[in-house]
C-alpha cells in the first residue's frame, strides 16, 4: 500500500507542477499576444504616416513639375524672341 500511496502522491504532485507550468505558459502566451497586437497597431500607424507622407511628396512633385513647365514655356518664348531679333538683324 505504501508504494501505491507514493505513486498517487507523485502523480498529484506532478499534476500540480504541470498545472503551474500550464498557467505560466498561458500567461506568457497572453503577454506575447498583447505585444503582437501593439506591434501590429504600430505598423498600421506607420503605414498610415507613410501613405500621408507619400501623398504630400507626390503633390509637391506635381506642383514643382507644373512650375517647371511654366519655366520651360518662358524659356521657349525667350529663345523665340531672340531668334526673331537675330533674323531681323540679318536682313
Amino acid at each position: 500500500m505504501g508504494a501505491v500511496k507514493a505513486a498517487i502522491d507523485l502523480a498529484q504532485s506532478q499534476g500540480h507542477d504541470n498545472l503551474d507550468a500550464y498557467k505560466v505558459l498561458m500567461n506568457t502566451t497572453v503577454q506575447l499576444a498583447g505585444q503582437a497586437q501593439n506591434i501590429l497597431k504600430s505598423n498600421v500607424d506607420l503605414a498610415g504616416q507613410l501613405t500621408a507622407t507619400t501623398q504630400t511628396a507626390y503633390k509637391d512633385a506635381a506642383s514643382q513639375a507644373q512650375g517647371n513647365k511654366n519655366l520651360v514655356y518662358a524659356g521657349f518664348a525667350v529663345v523665340g524672341i531672340a531668334a526673331v531679333f537675330a533674323f531681323k538683324g540679318q536682313k
